[in-house]
């Protein structure tokens, strides 16, 4: 999530003038705190307060369906999108003067599936392309569109007059980067276009009210990923609920409160 190291990571680190790596290993234990926390909240709301530990007679004869229909699960498969990652971070930790970077992390990944699948060479070329365009197509066109949107409130003085005013008022820059990427991700479904304007926006002024960039654009990121978390508009969202046969409001309903939380704590400590 706002632990990886995705665009948002990077960008920030480069405003703070840091390595993605070396931001990311700072904050790891709180991330992971807030993601803990998070969970158990959640857990408590399903099981005290809508007593999903409880299933109906419907819901265990249709869990018995599923059960009889089992899927054999290849372990493999399953890791795979995880190679990168790891590749990555044991790469940092243990071989720091290898020079592995996040594109050099993708290409072993991209390697393993090639091994795991035997897939024709052809066919794994045209599938890689296609995600890439995938990618660039609902990624950094959202990222192109909160540029521009930042762009404008630059030009129009809003920013300039949005920070002569967090100078005087640092709980507002505090509570502006925590709740409006939430709101934004919450209902959207995606937090990409939220956090990249906020960062772009306001993040690069943090000094001038007494705050770190790296702080302040970590603070974003984990607002707007907490929010996603919890949008019955989010993909991952709609997919679990799909693979449960539940409607994802009910689902969203369930991450809200924890997400709320760690929002909260995110905010009082990470700034």
């Amino acid at each position: 999530m706002g632990n990886s190291p995705t665009p948002h990571g990077i960008f920030v680190a480069k405003l703070a003038g840091v390595d993605v790596m070396t931001l990311i290993g700072q904050w790891l234990p709180s991330i992971v705190g807030f993601v803990v926390l998070a969970t158990v909240v959640n857990s408590a709301f399903a099981i005290f307060r809508f007593k999903d530990h409880k299933m109906t007679a419907e819901e265990t004869a249709a869990l018995k369906i599923v059960e009889k229909a089992q899927i054999k699960v290849n372990y493999l498969k399953a890791i795979a999108p995880l190679v990168p990652l790891a590749v990555l971070l044991c790469a940092t930790v243990w071989f720091p003067k290898a020079g592995v970077d996040v594109v050099c992390a993708m290409i072993v990944g991209i390697l393993f599936i090639a091994l795991i699948t035997l897939k024709n060479p052809g066919e794994l070329s045209k599938a890689f392309f296609k995600g890439m365009g995938t990618g660039y197509a609902q990624v950094i066109g959202l990222i192109v569109a909160a540029g521009v949107f930042s762009a404008g409130l630059t030009v129009t003085g809003t920013v300039a007059a949005f920070i002569e005013t967090l100078k005087n008022a640092n709980d507002l820059a505090r509570w502006g980067a925590s709740i409006g990427p939430f709101i934004m991700a919450l209902g959207t479904g995606s937090a990409e276009a939220a956090i990249w304007a906020f960062n772009q926006a306001v993040t690069p002024h943090a000094a001038s009210f007494g705050m770190q960039p790296s702080d302040l654009g970590l603070l974003a990121i984990l607002a707007g990923q907490f929010g996603r978390t919890a949008s019955p508009l989010a993909g991952a969202i709609i997919i679990v609920a799909g693979m449960a046969a539940a409607d994802p409001v009910q689902v969203a309903k369930r991450l809200v409160p924890g997400m709320a939380v760690a929002l909260i704590l995110a905010a009082l400590i990470v700034v």
